[in-house]
């Protein structure tokens, strides 16, 4: 049934996507296309200083004195490979179809939001569809913090706004979260010293790499309720250890995980020197790997905890500062902070993404995530109070704000009525904890829903999309437009 399915509107057009590169502030080759598979109609074509790309499109015969309605979607992906992120060379992808899925061989797979690009292409070339004036809105730099969107510098003059970012079939968001990004900073630049400094013997002390791996990841908002964090898990093996032999000091060379602060990592690994011999500690950390695969595998069944006995770093931070850190990490706010009222959906989430070691500092960043502006802030100010750690310093480098609900529009009331019509089923209606440039395009007279495909583990080696809901998901847009024509 889905053999031929690169015939079908709009996985063709998704297909040609796959092979053009479209990093985040790499977009313009993809713009460049899209423009020219449009362009056939001799469309009015805008763009602005940051690249986003406006297309009006006429209505058809008939429909002209109707309400405007504005598609949108952005243009750029998250490029993350097995070994970390990808740069052009990882085009085109690799496409794998398996059963109602589609997914890419060892890469993310650019669904979020390619799919929402091809179907505003397909839009855009069907010629049987009945259907008022519309405005396609080709967004960049969504995936480095809905940039594009914030520095949008369009008139986007339109009743309806139709974001095609959303990741379930049968839901429609009415709302999101806000969000920062934010970096905790250790300078350890002077705590850099040699291990004989510490008096560190070769002959008593062992250096190791202990390494977290093998976690789902996937997208920090869509994803977070029962995935595991890599960082975090890091540091609660050296928490373990440590409360299992009270005397034991270890000395960090360097801490590295992850790929991108909003995607929850599936790695990460720390070198450093233990105050023991190999043979008296190897038997203590392989008990404590295997207690932390066994309570790990409950949701995340590919983890693996590796131990590797390393030569002597050249450099390490003295025992009490490397404890600091570790603390420091475990001490952050939960993952899930808190749900919504009367319900099983996050309200307010924290993300530590990554963390990175390079010229004498250990960089931390962070995401916070929430629907409540002042849980948003509550958030931001428990961060900055990490100051009583001794060199650390907390910044808060970027914000985004919660897309407030619209609960009962037209446009709303025509989604739930097609939806209904098509599938005989009632369209589920919520608020996601991710963030959606819906929060940044038009002013509060604007009517506003998200809609999309239903796509799992976004942000990760195993992105995939399901080929039935990309049909029933651009019907149930055709059926909106057509609709408001009517």
């Amino acid at each position: 049934m889905n053999e031929n399915i690169w015939t079908e509107l709009p996985f063709g057009y998704f297909k040609d996507l796959t092979r053009i590169p479209r990093a985040s502030g790499e977009e313009g080759d993809v713009l460049e296309w899209i423009s020219k598979v449009i362009a056939t109609q001799r469309l009015m074509i805008e763009d602005d200083k940051v690249g986003n790309m406006l297309i009006t499109l006429p209505a058809s015969s008939r429909y002209v004195k109707q309400k405007v309605t504005t598609l949108q979607a952005h243009v750029d992906m998250k490029c993350v490979g097995k070994d970390g992120n990808f740069g052009p060379e990882g085009f085109p992808l690799k496409l794998k179809v398996d059963g109602d899925w589609i997914s890419a061989d060892g890469t993310t797979l650019g669904a979020d939001n390619g799919m929402g690009v091809a179907a505003m292409i397909a839009i855009a070339n069907d010629t049987t569809l009945k259907r008022g004036p519309i405005n396609l809105l080709f967004t960049v730099q969504e995936e480095t913090g809905l940039h594009g969107a914030s520095k949008l510098g369009l008139d986007i003059d339109s009743e309806y706004l139709i974001n095609l970012d959303g990741n379930r079939f049968g839901e429609c968001y009415i709302g999101c979260a806000g969000s920062f990004r934010a970096s905790m900073v250790f300078d350890t630049a002077p705590l850099f010293k040699s291990p004989f400094m510490h008096r560190i013997e070769k002959d008593v002390y062992s250096s190791w790499k202990i390494r977290v791996g093998g976690l789902q990841g996937g997208h920090s908002g869509f994803d977070i309720l029962g995935r595991s964090n890599a960082i975090r898990k890091l540091a609660g093996f050296f928490n373990s250890l440590k409360m299992r032999l009270s005397d034991l000091n270890y000395f960090l060379a360097e801490i590295n995980g992850g790929d991108e602060d909003n995607s929850i990592p599936t790695w990460a690994e720390a070198t450093c020197i233990f105050n023991r011999s190999a043979e008296e500690i190897k038997h203590h950390l392989l008990e404590v790997a295997a207690y932390a695969e066994e309570v790990m595998k409950r949701n995340e069944p590919a983890v693996n905890v590796k131990l590797i006995e390393v030569d002597k770093p050249s450099m390490v931070i003295s025992s009490n500062e490397s404890q600091t850190i570790m603390s420091a990490l475990l001490t952050l706010p939960p993952t899930l902070i808190e749900l919504l009222q009367c319900s099983s959906s996050p309200k307010t989430s924290l993300n530590v993404g990554t963390v990175k070691t390079a010229e004498g500092r250990i960089t931390v960043r962070l995401m916070g995530r929430s629907s409540s502006a002042q849980s948003l802030q509550d958030l931001k100010s428990t961060l900055i109070r990490t100051d009583p750690f001794p060199f650390v310093n907390v910044t808060i480098e970027s914000e985004n704000p919660p897309w407030e609900p619209q609960n009962d529009t037209e446009l709303l009331r025509i989604a739930e009525g097609t939806y209904e019509e098509l599938t005989g089923r009632r369209l589920g209606i919520g608020i996601v904890h991710a963030g959606l440039e819906s929060a940044y395009i038009g002013g509060h007279d604007m009517q506003k829903i998200s809609i999309g495909p239903t796509i799992e583990a976004e942000h990760s080696i195993n992105e995939r999309v399901s080929i039935s809901s990309v049909r029933g998901f651009y019907s149930h847009l055709k059926a909106i437009l057509e609709e408001i024509s009517s």
